[in-house]
């Protein structure tokens, strides 16, 4: 079997693009031949190339990951979906509808009519968009991610003191709220340091110089970026917390939250409609930075407390593994070409 991806791919800073690089290693293990469809360009003028691109490898399967970053604000995946679809089974993984702008829900929806199968990361996705689409539900599936992070066994040495937060340096990430801890924190004179650990998208600089410029003085705060994946499981590993406050709640699609979680930081984070109830025994909840603070001064002083949600974690990040997720993925494929 032979499985085209339409997607970024690294060293792009976009978590689609590890997760489908990782989602390839997983289903090359496999025995899978795998390609990967890259275009100079993603409009709608771009049709011709990326078919062309397409018809040069010829798969028996074309799998689109959507949205990711190289994209932009282009309609060429959509084109290609369509077009794609006259011929060979098509996949689309809908990566994120319900926080979309509602120009990139329409996009959602329309890749979501012209393929063969639906691919959702979680429920709650599923449910948003077949409530404007019902007919997409018989074709869909379920498929959680999986940590773009490897996980590393248990080591001494690690410093609960630190607090971590990880993921892609941009807004509406949650980066925010983990400055104003630091800052509560230092004006408090709490021993707390705070790391953030991220890669930066091309086009956020302006955004990092900002921050940067406005933390200047906090002397317990510093930056990491530029780490391999290996590195920054290594880095997590020594962290005693992590502090990840997504706008929008914590769910089995955050990557960052399985990284976490899965290399022993004992998670912070915030709740929503997409968080599952399972992942209540694995972190604490704070709605605010202040809040999260004092959870983790209550955590310092109960360390059987501390160990124990450790534990939990880590037992919740590995339900999610590659090898499970590849063969979801071998099920799905295999009933397309069966169809």
């Amino acid at each position: 079997m032979h499985v085209a991806f339409v997607s970024s791919v690294p060293p792009a800073a976009c978590g689609v693009a590890d997760y489908t690089a990782r989602l390839g290693e997983a289903l090359a293990s496999k025995g899978i031949l795998t390609s990967f469809i890259q275009g100079e360009h993603w409009g709608l003028w771009s049709l011709g190339e990326l078919w062309g691109r397409v018809n040069n490898v010829r798969p028996d399967i074309l799998h689109i990951q959507y949205p990711t970053v190289v994209y932009g604000s282009g309609l060429g995946p959509l084109a290609l979906a369509w077009r794609a679809a006259r011929t060979i089974p098509v996949a689309v993984t809908v990566h994120e509808f319900s926080q979309a702008h509602p120009l990139r829900r329409i996009a959602v929806m329309g890749l979501a009519s012209g393929a063969h199968h639906v691919v959702f990361t979680n429920p709650f996705e599923r449910s948003a968009l077949t409530k404007w689409l019902p007919q997409v539900w018989s074709r869909s599936s379920i498929v959680p991610i999986g940590s773009n992070i490897p996980f590393t066994e248990p080591t001494p040495g690690r410093n609960v003191f630190e607090v971590a937060y990880f993921g892609l340096i941009r807004p509406n990430k949650g980066l925010e709220a983990f400055l104003d801890l630091a800052r509560i924190a230092a004006s408090n004179r709490h021993p707390f340091r705070f790391v953030i650990i991220g890669a930066l998208q091309a086009d956020r600089h302006a955004y990092l110089q900002s921050l940067k410029e406005k933390t200047q003085g906090l002397d317990n705060l510093t930056w990491e970026s530029s780490l391999t994946s290996d590195q920054v499981a290594a880095r997590l590993a020594r962290c005693g917390f992590a502090y990840l406050p997504f706008p929008d709640g914590a769910s089995e699609r955050r990557g960052s939250l399985l990284a976490a979680l899965g290399n022993g930081a004992v998670v912070v984070t915030t709740r929503g409609p997409q968080t599952p109830a399972s992942l209540g025994e694995a972190v604490v909840y704070a709605d605010n930075p202040a809040k999260a603070l004092k959870h983790l001064e209550e955590l310092l002083i109960t360390p059987d407390r501390m160990e124990q949600l450790r534990a939990r974690g880590r037992a919740w990040a590995q339900i999610y593994s590659w090898d499970a997720i590849a063969e979801a993925h071998l099920s799905l494929y295999e009933a397309l070409l069966h169809h």
